[in-house]
């Protein structure tokens, strides 16, 4: 049993023992335990296994103890104080044996998270995508990310209506809350929200036979929102992710022809269709 036993308590971690009982009884007792297994981690008070002696006449009252709770309870006839000795002994050997260490505590989840995404919105009239970039970072309060992200969006292209092009620019700052709602294996499944300011940049052109009109800039700023939801997947510190939704400004930006010239007029829209996908980081 010695090798064996020896192994498992390599294994498994050997517990302390602390013994609370007649002096002469319990350094007995740790000799007999001690020429079963060899070292032995003694202590004073508060070990990982506990065993207690009391002497009732003669009977030996037996409790082994993991914390508040017992293992082992026995009344062991103490006429024979050798073999009462042993009983006890063999009683702790194997509690020893069986004691396992308790589980590590889980470790703590990340508690902040930084990202980068790249962001797909749209010009209203007429429809021309947005394209653009944001960054965010976020601290984890419960199933909750709360943080704030900076996104700068450009058009991929000119707008151009009739006789009207423009180059249009935008740059946001929000704060926002990301929920996660569930969790398949590495899969989360959630919602986002948005709110804060939003500024934006026209510079627009009249386009007639022959020539072009003087640029003219168009600006404004005011509040905006988004809502979406998201699927992500995780592994280890990293994650990526999908999200679909609208973006929301106060009110619509219109851009029209210089004086002297006729045509239709560009519009922003208040609502937008808003397209992310975004890669982030845990710790």
């Amino acid at each position: 049993m010695g090798l064996t036993l020896v192994s498992l308590l390599v294994v498994a971690g050997a517990p302390s023992i602390a013994i609370d009982g007649p002096a002469e009884l319990a350094s007995e007792v740790r000799a007999r335990v001690e020429r079963e297994l060899g070292a032995v981690e003694w202590t004073d008070a508060d070990g990982d296994l506990s065993l207690v002696i009391r002497r009732e006449a003669e009977r030996l009252s037996v409790r082994i103890l993991e914390g508040e709770a017992t293992l082992e309870s026995r009344e062991v006839d103490a006429t024979d104080p050798d073999a009462a000795t042993r009983v006890v002994a063999l009683l702790l050997v194997d509690a020893i044996e069986r004691w396992r260490p308790p589980p590590a505590p889980p470790p703590e989840p990340p508690a902040w998270r930084i990202a980068a995404a790249v962001e797909g919105l749209s010009w209203a009239s007429p429809f021309t995508p947005q394209t653009g970039a944001s960054v965010g970072a976020a601290r984890r309060i419960g199933p909750l990310w709360i943080g704030a992200r900076i996104a700068w969006r450009r058009f991929c292209c000119t707008i151009t209506a009739e006789d009207l092009g423009a180059n249009a620019r935008t740059l946001s700052a929000t704060g926002e809350v990301r929920w996660e709602i569930a969790t398949f294996g590495r899969i989360d499944l959630g919602v986002t929200g948005a709110l804060g300011i939003a500024h934006d940049r026209v510079e627009a052109t009249a386009i007639f036979p022959g020539g072009r009109g003087p640029p003219e800039v168009t600006s404004q700023a005011q509040l905006a929102g988004r809502a979406a939801g998201w699927i992500g997947v995780r592994a280890g510190p990293l994650d990526a992710g999908l999200a679909g939704g609208l973006w929301v400004q106060a009110s619509t930006l219109r851009v029209r022809l210089p004086t002297g010239f006729e045509g239709t007029e560009l519009s922003r829209g208040i609502v937008a269709p808003y397209l992310a996908g975004e890669v982030g980081v845990r710790f």
